[in-house]
């Protein structure tokens, strides 16, 4: 006998799978913003009234007219700011929403293999319910 019923499995499955996503998508968004802050701000750009943790605002705030340099060097809030010769604020953007999208992606992945292991452990306990019969 059943305890709970095949539909409210499902159901609970997809809920779970869900939470799943929501819950990794929060280490993702953290590991995001470290790399970003590490790899990108400061390297790639300098916003002179920006700060840390750019990356939480999105695609467009982080540069206002950049003055184009070799090598990006944190000035004063009276100068330009600053980005890397060869990249632009569509590049940047572009950067950006590739780190989104390697998140979610990563969230989803893990998600759905939380969905797959609920969906061989169903397939197991099926087979195993056939060979006791």
């Amino acid at each position: 006998m059943e305890i709970i019923p095949h539909m409210q499995r499902k159901i609970l499955r997809a809920l779970l799978s869900v939470g799943m996503f929501l819950i990794s998508t929060v280490p993702m968004f953290f590991v995001c913003i470290w790399v970003w802050d590490a790899f990108v701000n400061g390297k790639l750009y300098f916003c002179t009234d920006g700060g840390s943790m750019d990356f939480i605002f999105g695609p467009g705030p982080w540069v206002h007219h950049p003055e184009s340099v070799a090598h990006v060097v944190p000035r004063a809030m009276n100068q330009p700011d600053e980005i890397k010769n060869g990249w632009s604020i569509i590049h940047l953007q572009i950067l950006w929403y590739t780190f989104f999208a390697v998140s979610v992606l990563v969230s989803a992945g893990l998600a759905g293999a939380f969905w797959r292991v609920g969906s061989r452990d169903k397939a197991q306990r099926a087979s195993i319910v056939a060979r006791a019969e």
